[in-house]
């Protein structure tokens, strides 16, 4: 069976469940006594469909799922007098109100990351090559052997502890369990371990510096050695937290322009449905010229808040470029899924999905050079230059699901100690990074809140 869109499903009757893999593909393993039980597709806002599961036996299964929509009640919208736009302008002007956090607290979060890189261009022109152990044909066999696609899955199960102050936010991680999927990696390769020997043998007096037209800058070997991170550091799991979480407040303009420039935009309310028992605007967004997003978000009737949002990036809008210095840096693509639970009279988040596509590219020249300090001109004892063109494409797709919440003391939160080493389980498998961090209940529940999926 293959499904177009990442649902979550199960058996009726016994509630086993499974979803599917990035392909859209699932198996769901049932016995002849079950052949009376019917199949279920569900998620949050959607119409559920049910199959006899004796009736859909080794076909293929297409399922599209209607949004759960009831006609608008006029005597909100005539009362209220407010347009579609007004209600998304006071997503912002409730924010205060709706979403107060404590300033401590401890959540059991779960987390993925999946991080692919493709290679498109890796293109080198050797100028000099004077190292002894190293030559031009040894660097182009090198240059041949360097991966050009690289996967990694990350999955995190565990507390996530939080401080927020005026200015700042601090957070620390304490893993239950961790799994690792990846590829094999470049740095991970015997020749670029050959450079450790190489730097190691650097006496007094002498240092490594990259140069670049008229940019240059030492190597401090011994300090990027203390920071390296290892695959098990804390800082490489925190650091892949961090960088998926960190679009989700509302205060990152760019990537919530829908909501900071609504003037930008076409919005449209299409109907009202029922989320966890409160009644929510649906309203749909397009973009006008200047707009770069398009998609829905679910607006609660009373107060306000914005409980639930599913958007996109419009392919070839807002494609936002850095370039300099023969560096470059696109954001090609960008979607992003929220799901706020209330909890008494606020909200707080429970799920949080996004997915970036980027472009890298460096056209440029750069040496590689070991130097010895004297009087007036350092001498030049090693040295590799070469004009270096690269071109990669790297996509990422981030979960993050809150499990449990509560409030502690800003003391427990200080004398809590962040290990540095986090026990990892690798896995030779793409397929079971996530199988045993979560119940498949669980793992379900992140499909449920959102209904896009990685390209």
């Amino acid at each position: 069976m293959r499904q177009s869109h990442l649902l979550p499903l199960f058996l009726k009757k016994s509630q086993l469940g499974t979803i599917a893999n990035q392909q859209g593909e699932f198996t769901l393993k049932y016995n002849k006594s079950q052949l009376k039980d019917s199949i279920s597709f569900q998620a949050v806002g959607y119409k559920t469909q049910i199959f006899a599961l004796k009736a859909i036996q080794q076909k293929f299964l297409k399922v599209v799922l209607k949004e759960d929509i009831t006609e608008i009640n006029p005597v909100i919208l005539v009362n209220k007098k407010l347009s579609a736009e007004k209600i998304v302008e006071k997503i912002l002007e409730k924010e205060k109100d709706n979403y107060v956090y404590p300033k401590d607290k401890v959540n059991k979060i779960f987390f993925r990351r999946f991080d692919t890189n493709d290679i498109e261009q890796l293109e080198s022109k050797y100028k000099k090559v004077d190292i002894p152990w190293l030559s031009e044909a040894k660097l182009k066999e090198v240059e041949k052997k360097v991966p050009r696609h690289n996967e990694s899955q990350i999955g995190f199960l565990g507390n996530l502890y939080i401080s927020q102050k005026e200015k700042e936010t601090k957070v620390k991680l304490k893993s239950l369990k961790t799994t690792l999927y990846e590829t094999k990696q470049i740095d991970e390769m015997d020749f670029f371990k050959s450079f450790d020997t190489m730097f190691s043998d650097t006496h007094k007096k002498e240092y490594w510096r990259v140069k670049s037209g008229i940019f240059k800058q030492k190597l401090d070997v011994e300090e990027s050695k203390e920071h390296q991170e290892t695959k098990n550091s804390s800082k490489r799991i925190k650091r892949s937290f961090l960088g998926g979480v960190r679009y989700f407040s509302f205060k990152d303009k760019k990537a919530w322009e829908f909501l900071h420039k609504t003037n930008r935009y076409h919005y449209e309310i299409v109907g009202t449905t029922s989320l966890n028992n409160e009644e929510v605007y649906i309203i749909q967004f397009e973009p006008k010229r200047r707009g770069v997003f398009r998609g829905k978000i679910y607006v609660s009737v009373l107060s306000y808040a914005l409980v639930k949002a599913n958007y996109e990036q419009i392919e070839n809008k807002g494609a936002e470029k850095i370039s300099l210095f023969g560096f470059y840096t696109e954001r090609k693509n960008y979607k992003g899924a929220v799901f706020f639970m209330k909890v008494g009279q606020y909200y707080n988040l429970k799920f949080f999905s996004n997915y970036i596509h980027y472009d890298y590219g460096i056209d440029r020249e750069f040496a590689l050079q070991k130097k010895k300090d004297r009087f007036l001109f350092d001498k030049t004892l090693e040295e590799i230059e070469l004009d270096f063109r690269l071109k990669t494409s790297e996509k990422i797709m981030f979960d993050y699901l809150v499990l449990d919440s509560s409030e502690i003391s800003n003391k427990a939160f200080e004398e809590f100690e962040e290990e540095k080493v986090v026990d990892i389980i690798e896995t030779k498998q793409s397929a079971s990074v996530f199988r045993d961090l979560l119940h498949p209940s669980a793992l379900q529940e992140i499909e449920m809140y959102k209904h896009w999926e990685m390209e």
